[in-house]
């Protein structure tokens, strides 16, 4: 079911400011992520290497000196004593009973990194490819013996789980609050471009009878502003308009320019669609780029072509023609469930919104066409059965599509 209206438009730039900062803070939050977790694995893994190290030297000069050394094991980490015969001769309890656990044995009085005895994967903690074996051989009263040291590769991939767990749970929180944190200020920061647009609308609509308000700053919003009322200014020192305070009329030769843009725009819509065959949606804003490039003798031989069309193609009159029809018409808004209409023309809100077009013209209900209210919302929505399906009008669209009685067609 198609929904019109402009508010949660791809085309907003709410929507695409909200985005974009989701899509930036993803990338940035993504990229630190990986890049903590692999951090964390070197750091942890360069420990371990540390660890095994200083255990393994620690163990080894305390075999040399004839002492204990089973107060040098660290918790998550173990050892065998190996003899030159390849006899485990003492072991911790994690790799007591059995082989070695490596089949490499440095010469004496050096240390090395070591790799694991195939015959000693028996264990979990010693298959997992993470944990580091340190290995030394020192002279002793009872011959060379190799000791080595190993860390249980487990805990590295504990903790980078961990990490990865958290990182899993706290990225799309993050996405979530700076989602609804961009939405919020972006809507704060252009709520007064809205609150000009809806002024410059009631411009159009009521004779220009208001006036853009300048919001406190210096920002953007307040320049654009006053660049609206600048071009008031050279508007009314051109004689098109006069203006008293908040009450801004056209003057005739204002009114006579805007009629006459007016009429040239409609007609261009006309020939776009009845001429030319340009999707109906879409000759509003082709036709704005024709309107201020119509001279008299054109416009004068498109009533000829055209016939004199009393309407443009959304419904709208063309100023001049002999072929006005005047109708009672109301907003769609008013319209109640269970009632049917038929659309009579298209206000100037809704022929800027094209989303609301393109919806409007894949259901059939373009002016001429009815359709029936077959339910309304709380919030003043509305959902017509048309011609060709079901179409959602939001209630503030609602208020730009104007519509009769099918009794009073052709009145």
């Amino acid at each position: 079911m198609a929904k019109s209206g402009h508010r949660l438009s791809i085309h907003s730039i709410r929507v695409r400011t909200t985005i974009t900062s989701l899509l930036i803070v993803g990338i940035v939050v993504g990229v630190v992520g990986v890049g903590l977790v692999f951090q964390q694995h070197r750091s942890l893994l360069a420990d371990q290497q540390t660890r095994v190290s200083s255990e393994a030297a620690s163990i080894a000069l305390a075999l040399s000196e004839g002492r204990s050394f089973t107060n040098f094991v660290r918790p998550g980490t173990g050892f065998q004593v190996v003899t030159a015969s390849g006899q485990v001769a003492a072991a911790s309890e994690a790799l007591y009973a059995r082989p070695p656990i490596s089949t490499v044995r440095p010469l004496v009085g050096t240390r090395q990194t070591v790799p694991l005895n195939k015959a000693s994967l028996a264990t979990t903690d010693l298959d997992d490819g993470v944990g580091a074996i340190e290995a030394t051989t020192v002279k002793t009263a009872q011959g060379p013996l190799t000791v080595y040291a190993e860390v249980f590769g487990g805990q590295v991939e504990r903790s980078t789980g961990t990490l990865v767990l958290g990182l899993a749970i706290g990225f799309p929180l993050i996405l979530l609050v700076t989602g609804v944190l961009t939405w919020f200020m972006t809507g704060v920061a252009l709520r007064p471009v809205e609150e000009m647009r809806i002024e410059v609308a009631s411009m159009v609509d009521d004779d220009l009878e208001t006036r853009v308000e300048v919001p406190p700053g210096g920002d953007e919003i307040t320049k654009l502003a006053v660049t609206l009322n600048e071009m008031l200014d050279r508007l009314e020192d051109d004689g098109y308009i006069e203006r008293d305070g908040r009450v801004i009329v056209l003057t005739d030769s204002g009114q006579e320019v805007a009629t006459t843009v007016t009429r040239r725009h409609r007609l261009a819509e006309r020939l776009l669609v009845d001429v030319i065959g340009l999707e109906w949606h879409k000759v509003h804003d082709e036709a704005g780029r024709w309107e201020h490039v119509i001279s008299a003798d054109v416009e004068e031989k498109l009533v000829a072509l055209l016939g004199d069309p009393g309407t443009c193609p959304h419904g709208n009159p063309i100023p001049g023609s002999t072929h006005l029809v005047h109708v009672a018409e109301r907003e769609l808004g008013s319209a109640a469930e269970g009632e049917a209409v038929v659309l009579h023309r298209i206000g100037e809100a809704a022929e800027h919104d094209h989303a609301t077009l393109v919806a409007l013209d894949e259901a059939g209900f373009i002016p001429g066409a009815s359709a029936v209210v077959v339910a309304t919302t709380t919030s003043g929505d509305l959902v017509l059965e048309a011609s060709n399906g079901a179409l959602e009008i939001d209630a503030e669209m609602a208020t730009s599509l104007y519509v009769v009685d099918p009794s009073g067609v052709g009145a």
